[in-house]
């Protein structure tokens, strides 16, 4: 069976949507050596050009289609470059997967369906059209949905995150839509007996900041905590973190996710800030729980609320505070003196996991087809 993976970022871009589509292309092969999967992306110059089983990256460049001038979803543009790539090809795919963002070139998925019966799964990730955090205006925000009704009625099978992203989507009564979370990448996790021995309590952030969910009152307490705590943050509001001037901050910008999972391995404590909506979660919380790490959850919402407490119920190592300077030094004061119990359920969090999800998906849609 051959499978292709249209993934508009892929590596050596940096970001965590990159992670997604590039472990699936990567470890496809190994989870069912029936399926041959290549990748079609936008990305130049990929780190693994020939994948597992025979599969291979193919570069469909965006090379400036006037589209482009508009600042209209990337993916709209690029559609052009795909049709000319498969006008001029002679590849067939049993089943196409198309993961975002961007998601407009989506809609390319029609013409395979027409062209060659392929079995079609688009990869939402995050809501296009209802994402909380997207500021959008009434006009935009109609528009977004109305796109993303239409493209719904396109593939076989839809894929978000969790429950909350799915009730989002634009769907209908008709529409398959199947939850795969993020998860971590177990290939990278560290023999615990390698990691360093530290005088201090070691925090970890690794990302961006994001609006709603201020480090501001955190940066206080440990401030503060100078001789006990140090903070290691990588991300891209280093000069942010600067202006904090604390001598227990070990700042730098951002980094390979193979760089943060090795920092969050020799870490202590890793550390989630969110806005309290619901459906927030991030591809952090699935690192820690891989690395049985402590994590702190701050919050500006309700504690123990909304996808990231789904997740973390279970987990021995979780604490949760309000994102306030007394009930963050309150709460830190429990962690830092918490030994790590181990969870043996992690596995289910894996990226492998996720995968297996996704295969037999694939199965189900190569027997329909025939």
């Amino acid at each position: 069976m051959r499978i292709v993976i249209f993934a508009y970022n892929y590596e050596p871009a940096a970001g965590v949507g990159v992670l997604r589509p590039a472990y699936w292309a990567k470890h496809m092969n190994e989870i069912d050596p029936e399926i041959t999967c290549d990748v079609i992306t936008a990305q130049e110059n990929s780190t693994l050009p020939v994948l597992p089983g025979g599969g291979r990256v193919i570069t469909v460049k965006n090379e400036g289609h006037f589209l482009n001038r508009f600042k209209l979803d990337a993916g709209a543009a690029w559609t052009k470059y795909l049709e000319r790539f498969f006008y001029n090809t002679r590849e067939k795919y049993d089943v196409a997967i198309f993961t975002g963002g961007p998601f407009v070139h989506f809609f390319f998925a029609e013409i395979l369906k027409r062209k060659f019966n392929s079995k079609i799964i688009f990869d939402f990730r995050d809501p296009f059209a209802n994402n909380p955090n997207h500021r959008l205006n009434v006009f935009k925000r109609y528009i977004k949905r109305a796109v993303e009704r239409k493209m719904l009625k396109i593939p076989d099978v839809s894929i978000t995150v969790n429950k909350v992203c799915r009730d989002l989507l634009e769907k209908d009564e008709f529409t398959r839509v199947e939850i795969i979370d993020n998860g971590y990448d177990e290939t990278f996790l560290v023999n615990p007996k390698t990691l360093i021995e530290k005088e201090k309590h070691r925090i970890v952030y690794a990302g961006k900041f994001y609006k709603g969910a201020s480090p501001e009152n955190l940066f206080k307490v440990l401030k503060q905590r100078q001789e006990s705590v140090e903070f290691d943050y990588m991300g891209p509001h280093s000069e942010t973190v600067l202006l904090v001037n604390s001598r227990n901050f070990l700042i730098s910008g951002t980094v390979t996710y193979m760089e943060a999972f090795q920092r969050i391995a020799e870490a202590d404590t890793g550390i989630i800030l969110t806005g309290g909506e619901p459906f927030e979660s991030t591809t952090k919380v699935f690192d820690y729980i891989g690395l049985e790490k402590n994590i702190l959850i701050i919050t500006n919402g309700e504690p123990k609320a909304g996808i990231l407490h789904e997740i973390t119920k279970g987990y021995p190592n979780v604490f949760w505070a309000r994102n306030s300077e007394n009930d963050i030094r309150n709460v830190l004061e429990g962690v830092m003196y918490h030994i790590p119990k181990q969870y043996p359920e992690k596995e289910k969090f894996s990226r492998r996991a996720g995968l297996i999800k996704l295969v037999n998906i694939i199965n189900r849609l190569f027997e329909e087809k025939k």
